[in-house]
């Protein structure tokens, strides 16, 4: 038996992703503690000046497409399963920023969306400007949402 979990070749890729995912998972929860406590005004000047995007690595298309709907698999992951200091707003800006870096042109929406008992709620989401397709999950299926503010 001994001899059988020897034999066992571990999944890096796996171990990689998930170490990647819990990172990740781990500066969304410090960008929603920055959110909590820091004044408004500066949150939105911070957030529209958009600072990362200076830094950016420019990579050829078919890299940076990869890379686009790898952190769009892995926000869509925070998403189902995130840590307790986590919100749409956080998971939105963590998302901004990694596109950003890869110099992915990405809008930030925020408004309102009704949820599965018909009450609305505040929400925030990340976009692609050309397709409008959504990198976080916009809201519930068959719900319709209305933004108010788009950076």
């Amino acid at each position: 038996m001994f001899m059988n979990l020897i034999m066992i070749k571990p999944n890096l890729k796996n171990a990689y992703k998930f170490l990647l995912l819990n990172f990740l998972k781990f500066v969304d929860s410090s960008i929603w503690l920055i959110i909590k406590f820091l004044p408004n005004k500066l949150l939105w000047k911070s957030i529209k000046s958009r600072p990362l995007k200076f830094f950016n690595f420019s990579f050829k298309n078919k890299i940076r497409n990869k890379f686009k709907f790898f952190i769009k698999y892995l926000l869509n992951s925070i998403t189902l399963n995130p840590f307790p200091l986590s919100s749409c707003l956080s998971r939105s800006v963590l998302g901004m920023i990694l596109l950003d870096l890869i110099s992915v042109e990405n809008k930030l929406r925020i408004g309102i969306i009704k949820d599965i008992n018909g009450e609305k709620i505040t929400h925030a989401w990340l976009i692609d400007p050309i397709n409008e397709d959504s990198f976080t999950p916009s809201g519930y299926l068959n719900s319709k949402s209305i933004y108010f503010l788009e950076i």
